[in-house]
């Protein structure tokens, strides 16, 4: 570490856990001298560091902050906007992190959707949190969902839907009522989690799961976390699941039927959490006697 001009210079650790945004940004702008010249940059170039920077996971906010360019080249650059956390509360210290940009509210929703653009493939996360109190009520949930289900659903490549403890499936349902109404045609990875197991969570869901099956002719990526072997097995009866080639359980499941994943031919990986048994028991979902031949996966890669 050394000084120039009396300004602070630092070297970043790419990709080792010591990197920060800030010592990333003194790396950017290390001296006045440099920051001149890095001030000339054509916009190119710089969006494409911008680009660079954000694929790092970091905050976006803090390039708006370096000088009036960089503010608004990162403004007019619209693959910085595609990341949206919809919590209606307070955001979770545990979730602000990354590129991801924090919305609460409809407007500060709707700021971020014109960033990106008509065209930007949109990374959503929606995080379901208990009531408490009075606020926010389960419309409040719904209205801030309904920014981006009503406006970009069909922009969405990556949908991540994100279950706090101690929230019931009929706030699950009253918050998510009137938001999955449409198609989502890019959608290309899903993932549902769940902070406790949830039983019956693919009831407040089937809007989604719905969804999902009519018009997800993309998807070729699940992930599950903390969701009840009933919700396995129903996803599994549905023809997006046999397109998947990527299937991620994790925890919440002790037994899973090996056979659901004979619907899934072109399945590369496959992580699955809890153990796989050959044949189910009782209160288990059968499939008939249709489905208890050898179970073939010719494109497997990776198990776990």
């Amino acid at each position: 570490m050394s000084s120039k001009a009396g300004t602070l210079r630092a070297q970043p650790q790419v990709g080792s856990t010591t990197t920060t945004p800030n010592l990333v940004m003194r790396t950017l702008v290390q001296s006045e001298e440099e920051h001149a010249f890095q001030s000339r940059l054509p916009v190119e170039l710089l969006r494409s560091i911008f680009e660079e920077y954000a694929r790092m996971d970091l905050p976006v906010q803090v390039l708006l902050e370096v000088c009036r360019k960089w503010r608004t080249v990162a403004l007019e650059t619209q693959s910085l906007w595609r990341r949206l956390l919809l919590f209606a509360d307070a955001i979770p210290d545990s979730l602000r992190a990354g590129s991801d940009h924090f919305c609460n509210s409809e407007e500060g929703a709707s700021l971020i959707l014109k960033r990106s653009g008509e065209f930007v493939k949109l990374e959503v996360t929606l995080v379901l949190g208990p009531k408490e109190g009075d606020n926010p009520t389960p419309g409040q949930h719904a209205n801030l969902f309904k920014t981006v289900g009503h406006t970009a659903l069909e922009c969405i490549r990556l949908l991540r839907v994100f279950v706090s403890s101690e929230t019931s499936l009929e706030l699950i349902e009253l918050s998510l009522e009137g938001v999955f109404i449409g198609k989502l045609p890019c959608l290309e990875s899903l993932r549902i989690a769940s902070v406790q197991p949830i039983g019956s969570l693919y009831e407040p869901l089937k809007a989604l799961m719905g969804l999902v099956e009519d018009s997800s002719t993309r998807l070729k990526s699940v992930q599950y976390s903390n969701v009840s072997t009933d919700f396995i097995v129903e996803a599994s009866k549905k023809e997006h699941w046999m397109r998947l080639i990527r299937i991620t359980i994790q925890e919440g499941n002790s037994l899973i039927n090996a056979d659901i994943f004979a619907f899934s031919p072109k399945l590369e990986f496959l992580d699955v959490g809890g153990e796989l048994i050959a044949t189910p028991p009782p209160e288990v979902a059968s499939f008939g006697p249709s489905h208890k031949a050898r179970i073939s996966l010719p494109e497997l890669t990776f198990l776990r």
